[in-house]
């Protein structure tokens, strides 16, 4: 069999092995994508760069920028799955400390650390708005509340006017 087609059958077969092997250690980490994304480029560099050296010193001049571009790309990829969404968060945290608690968040359905983090703040988003709310809807009664005082006790202050005037003229 050819070295070449043998290498290529490692790698597919190690490939599942990695994934559950991460999956088991990981679980639902943020690390476990990027991990695999990890791993991933691990193996295909170690293809590319065992194939080259099969094939001759020659083959380095395509070996090379091509590892290159898949790990930059592949670093790329990590780097918007990470930096994306805690720059979001980051931002939420911000507009919350001024007191803005109009941010436009959606749930996401990630199970890792960071769609914990993002619905976490949205339902602190949530449980703060509801708060306010109750709060304003409370200090709205006790100023009803105060004003008909106010009134009741204007009614009584003129009825007890009105008695000692009665008395008065008795």
């Amino acid at each position: 069999m050819n070295p070449i087609t043998v290498i290529l059958l490692i790698a597919l077969g190690m490939s599942p092995i990695c994934y559950i092997s991460l999956k088991l250690i990981f679980r639902n980490s943020i690390m476990f994508q990027v991990s695999v994304w990890t791993v991933f480029y691990t193996i295909f560099s170690s293809v590319v760069y065992y194939i080259a050296g099969v094939l001759g010193v020659k083959s380095l001049f395509w070996v090379l920028p091509l590892a290159f571009l898949v790990g930059l790309t592949v670093y790329i990829f990590i780097n918007k799955l990470l930096t994306k969404p805690l720059v979001n968060s980051i931002d939420s945290v911000k507009h919350l400390s001024t007191g803005n608690l109009s941010l436009n968040l959606e749930k996401v359905g990630q199970k890792n650390e960071i769609g914990i983090l993002n619905n976490s703040i949205l339902q602190l988003v949530e449980n703060l708005s509801s708060i306010v709310n109750e709060i304003k809807n409370s200090a709205d009664n006790l100023s009803d509340s105060s004003n008909s005082l106010k009134n009741v006790s204007e009614q009584i202050s003129q009825g007890a006017s009105e008695q000692a005037a009665s008395v008065e003229e008795l």
